[in-house]
Formats: C-alpha cells, sequence, structure tokens
C-alpha cells in the first residue's frame, strides 16, 4: 500500500511494521474482521495501549480506533471484554475511558475528519439510546457536525447548540488579534535566535500562554523577554525519544501569564498522561485556545 493510501486509511497513524493490524481503518474509525476471537480482539488492545505518543493528528485516528474497539469487545464478550480493559489503567483513567467509549456511539457515518475527535462528543446525546437508528437524531447529529465545521464552532459553541440554545453567529478563529489563551510550539527552529523578542504571540492584555519548553531556561527566558511571567509548568509523560525536546520520558509544558487573567478553577496537574487532559483543565478555566502557528 503506497504512504498516501497509508495515511488516507487511517493506518498510518498507529501503524507497525512488526505488527498485521485486524480489521478495516479510515481516519475515523476501525472495522473489525469477520470472526474476530476475543483472544484477538486483546492482542489488538494490548497493542494499542503500548503504542508510543502521537502528533494530535495521529492521537485523534487513535481514539477513533479505540472507541469502535471498546464498542465491539462491549457489544461481543460483554463480560470478558472487562479485562481487556484493564491494561488501559496506567494510560487512560477510568473516566477517560469512558468518555471515548461514549463518544465512539457515533456512528463512522456521522464523524468528520476535519473536526478533532473531542468536539464529537458534544453531538452524541443528540441521538439518545435506544435510538441509534432513528434517522431524525442521525440527521439532525450529522447537521451539527457540518455547520461546526463550516462556521467555524468552538466545542463550547457546539455543545450549546446541540443543547437547542440561541447560538450567535460565531466566525473563524482569526489568525490575528488578541487572545486569552493560546498554545505554542517553542519558535527556535522556525524564526531562529534573531528577532524572538519582536514576535511575541498575539496575546490580550490579561491571557495565558501554554508552550512546550525546548531548553527550559533558554523558553524562559524568551517568556520573560516577552513581558511573560511563567507561572507553572507541568509534565507530559511520553515513551518517545527524540533529541531536542523530550528529556528524561517527559516534555515540559510552561505556563506563563500577562497581566491578570482569571485564577485556574483547578491546580494544574503536576503529570498528564494524554494531551486532552491538560486542554481540558485550560479550557474549564479560560475558553477554548488558539494554536499559535509560527510563518
Amino acid at each position: 500500500m503506497a504512504d498516501e493510501d497509508l495515511e488516507q486509511s487511517g493506518v498510518a497513524a498507529i501503524s507497525d511494521p512488526t505488527h498485521e493490524l485486524p480489521g478495516q481503518f479510515s481516519p475515523i474509525g476501525w472495522v473489525p474482521p469477520d470472526g474476530m476471537t476475543l483472544e484477538e480482539w486483546l492482542d489488538f488492545g494490548d497493542y494499542l495501549v503500548k503504542m508510543e505518543n502521537r502528533t494530535t493528528r495521529q492521537l485523534s485516528v487513535l481514539y477513533w480506533v479505540l472507541a469502535d474497539w471498546m464498542r465491539h469487545g462491549e457489544q461481543t464478550w460483554p463480560e470478558e471484554h472487562t479485562q481487556g480493559l484493564q491494561d488501559f489503567a496506567d494510560r487512560f483513567s477510568v473516566s477517560t475511558q469512558r468518555q471515548i467509549r461514549w463518544v465512539g456511539r457515533i456512528p463512522q457515518s456521522s464523524r468528520l475528519d476535519a473536526l478533532p475527535f473531542w468536539h464529537h462528543a458534544e453531538v452524541v446525546g443528540v441521538v439518545p439510546p435506544g435510538k441509534e437508528g432513528d434517522e431524525t437524531c442521525l440527521t439532525r447529529q450529522r447537521a451539527l457536525l457540518q455547520q461546526c465545521l463550516e462556521e467555524g464552532w468552538t466545542r463550547k459553541e457546539l455543545a450549546q447548540a446541540a443543547k437547542g440554545g440561541e447560538q450567535k453567529k460565531p466566525s473563524k478563529k482569526p489568525v490575528g488579534g488578541a487572545h486569552k489563551l493560546l498554545w505554542a510550539d517553542p519558535p527556535w527552529n522556525t524564526l531562529g535566535e534573531e528577532g524572538l523578542i519582536h514576535r511575541r504571540p498575539p496575546l490580550a492584555p490579561d491571557a495565558v500562554l501554554m508552550m512546550w519548553a525546548d531548553g527550559i531556561e533558554r523558553s524562559v527566558s524568551l517568556c520573560q523577554a516577552w513581558g511573560l511571567k511563567v507561572r507553572d509548568h507541568s509534565l507530559w509523560e511520553t515513551k518517545v525519544k527524540s533529541s531536542g525536546w523530550v528529556a528524561h520520558g517527559h516534555r515540559v509544558l510552561l505556563l506563563a501569564t500577562c497581566g491578570t487573567p482569571a485564577e485556574p478553577s483547578q491546580p494544574l496537574p503536576g503529570v498528564f498522561h494524554m494531551l486532552e487532559e491538560v486542554e481540558e483543565w485550560a479550557r474549564s478555566s479560560w475558553g477554548d485556545a488558539v494554536e499559535v502557528e509560527w510563518t
């Protein structure tokens, strides 16, 4: 299979040359092979849980595969499938497992590859349990996801629309402007050392910057040069070993502020295993984030 076909099928996000993966894959899910046994299902789950951390795009594919894998086990082996979930305890909390399985209720025909996995969580309830085949509910679910994509809704705006609340006409996230919450990778490789002080991210007067630290002292100094105060940091546990941005199995995330933004609703987790954990933590205090794209 060509590399382009692999990427399109979704296999590239979770593939390993040493394993032959069962079933059919797409960027929005997995279809198990006919006659799959419990042992084969457990083996595939063991492979998934041992996967190294991937990019945000690859994680989205992985979550869809996990959702379909969990639901297939639950529906096919109602009692035995729980042993397959025990191995996920170290990487996924029970709450996260439950949320992934919940999002998996959305049929593949309704899922949109262009929308983040976790956005779909806001429309699961549009199709109540027992009405999975109700075309009216499914049509509304698809329409909400499509409108979210076309109009650039945030996850919060999608949730409001799904609940039937009045929906203000949202606009796509601007490239410029000033933002209350920004995510950023270190700009070193793109911009170089010279002139970085003049490339301050577009933050509002009272705002928060979440930035991956490529060299802690260097990153802290850059934040200070931008007039920001580094308030806290967290560690993303990862099995990836790559020079530069990962040290000792962890990647450092800095939290810096300018002005007087609202205090976080909860303390920043000292260690997290999934990007979504800290993204949800930040969203609960300051709303949806805008990711900085250095040019």
